[in-house]
């Protein structure tokens, strides 16, 4: 299956097992929706930008520690 199918808990599980391509389909499907939220939250682009990049740094980082328990959206913001 395409990973571009798969719904982000999915994807998380994936990355959470070594397959670090699925991140690439994450930020494909969250960066504008974070950039958008970041961009209301601070009034100001640069900065906004800057919280998109450092979300993905975490998801990354923290990829281990997802739980499908909760909700993906949730957890991402």
């Amino acid at each position: 299956m395409s990973l571009s199918k798969l719904s982000d808990e999915e994807l998380m599980n994936r990355l959470r097992d070594g397959q670090d391509e699925a991140l690439n389909q994450i930020i494909a499907h969250w960066e504008r929706r974070l950039l958008a939220f970041a961009i209301r939250y601070t009034q100001n682009e640069a900065d906004a930008r800057d919280i998109t990049q450092e979300t993905f740094i975490k998801v990354y980082k923290n990829r281990k520690k997802y739980s499908v328990n909760g909700c993906f959206q949730s957890w991402i913001l």
